[in-house]
């Protein structure tokens, strides 16, 4: 909406997103559930996926250059590096581009058979990294504003000593969304003392778990967020 689309090119970006990866049916599940990774000569096969689903798109009677666009060049990127042609900048459709960042940040916070997912602020804090190289700037900094520095699912502790999991943005003050609290203890060996004490490990405890918005006169007690954590540990 930010970039002025009406509904009807929105309504045919998101379907293009949505069947964007639908050429992987081509290959068998096996190579891509493998946990040990692709060989190079794999790699080079699975990359011919946008044509397949462009070429599926086709057969069905779909010829949307909107669509067609998203799908084709989603994993292309800003410096050129990416694939099916090597598109770069303004070559590669802004919706593209903006495709790109979305998808591959669906991407890193998506568990993997060969590793699991990342947590969604250091996913945002990769793409920055790469914005104005693999991806576009513009859409990059677009994406993470209106994603919030801590999206919805970030596990995060907080200035009053609690720890929550973001359920919903606050797009006047990003550090106090709307939180579900949770109990977490530290991870502690048999002798009591704490696993790597300069690292986060915790364990997380039954509990009530209590929906609370930060950004209210009842949720100041808890303060805003101070740090995200990693749910990995």
């Amino acid at each position: 909406m930010w970039l002025g689309l009406d509904s009807s090119d929105i309504i045919r970006f998101g379907t293009g997103a949505l069947l964007a990866d639908l050429g992987m049916t081509s290959y068998p599940s096996s190579l891509t559930r493998r946990p040990s990774g692709l060989s190079r000569r794999e790699l080079q096969e699975i990359r011919k996926h946008p044509g397949f689903t462009g070429d599926f798109l086709e057969k069905i009677g779909i010829e949307d250059p909107v669509m067609t666009r998203v799908v084709l060049q989603h994993h292309e990127r800003y410096d050129g590096s990416g694939y099916p042609r090597g598109l770069a900048g303004e070559g590669i459709s802004a919706l593209a581009r903006l495709f790109a960042v979305a998808d591959v940040y669906d991407a890193m916070t998506s568990p993997r058979p060969h590793r699991p997912g990342l947590p969604p602020h250091l996913a945002l804090a990769e793409i920055l990294r790469s914005a104005g190289t693999l991806y576009d700037p513009e859409m990059a900094e677009l994406f993470i504003k209106h994603m919030g520095v801590f999206p919805v699912g970030c596990m995060v502790e907080l200035t009053g000593g609690g720890f929550a999991i973001v359920a919903a943005a606050n797009r006047d003050d990003p550090l106090r969304p709307v939180v579900i609290l949770l109990k977490l203890k530290r991870k502690l060996n048999r002798s009591g003392l704490a696993v790597n004490p300069d690292e986060d490990h915790f364990i997380v405890t039954l509990g009530r778990w209590e929906l609370v918005d930060l950004g209210s006169r009842d949720g100041a007690e808890f303060g805003r967020i101070r740090r995200g954590l990693d749910h990995r540990k």
